[in-house]
């Protein structure tokens, strides 16, 4: 590749099999690359950080991220792979003392090689080099992780003065949860005609008990 402009996902390669322990000639054997080109690879990441040419000359501010603190967000990625960037930002203000946004946390991440925040864990299959095992996190990205969650009802009550009750259930609502629910909100109201005293329902079908009716009547 003597003479040809290196693309930074070639680059990324380099880092991360350097960063998974290969050796420079086991590096050079599976990219390609002359020596000299990865060692500077190499040696421009760990100055900067990122394997992107930076603008030269001194314009514009310098970067807020260094190369320690892209490793510092690799290892907790790796380390927990559901985190957000919130999550990150929050670790990297506390651990690191650096104060970044998340636009700026999301853009070393892509830079890095990761497309997205939520990512899956590494799998376990190994790649050879010349005789040597390597993880196959040195060259793979990671992907988005996509998982099917539990479902979840949530239903406020809400007032003039706020939410009157509060009411979280596993799936959907029933006429027996519903009921609860209301018994909830009666907690918190008063007869006709002070603050907090009608109760509006819509025509669903579990707002039409009987029980309820007389639940509401007897306040």
């Amino acid at each position: 590749m003597t003479g040809q402009r290196i693309s930074d996902d070639v680059k990324h390669i380099v880092v991360r099999m350097k960063a998974a322990g290969a050796e420079v000639s086991d590096i050079i054997t599976y990219t390609g690359l002359a020596k000299r080109s990865v060692q500077r690879i190499i040696e421009y990441h760990r100055k900067h950080g990122t394997v992107q040419r930076l603008p030269s000359g001194t314009v514009g501010r310098p970067r807020i991220m260094q190369h320690e603190d892209n490793m510092f967000l690799q290892g907790m990625i790796h380390h927990a792979p559901d985190r957000f960037l919130d999550e990150l930002q929050a670790q990297l203000e506390s651990q690191q003392k650096v104060r970044a946004s998340v636009a700026t946390i999301s853009r070393h991440l892509k830079e890095m090689g990761y497309t997205m925040k939520q990512v899956s864990r590494v799998r376990s299959r190994v790649f050879f080099v010349r005789g040597r095992r390597y993880a196959s996190q040195a060259l793979s990205s990671i992907q988005p992780m996509l998982t099917r969650c539990d479902r979840w009802s949530v239903l406020p009550a809400l007032s003039l003065d706020g939410i009157l009750a509060l009411k979280i259930v596993e799936g959907s609502f029933d006429a027996i949860s519903f009921m609860e629910f209301v018994e909830l909100c009666l907690l918190n109201m008063n007869p006709y005609p002070a603050r907090n005293s009608v109760l509006v329902m819509d025509n669903c079908r579990i707002h039409k008990s009987a029980l309820i009716r007389e639940m509401v009547e007897s306040k």
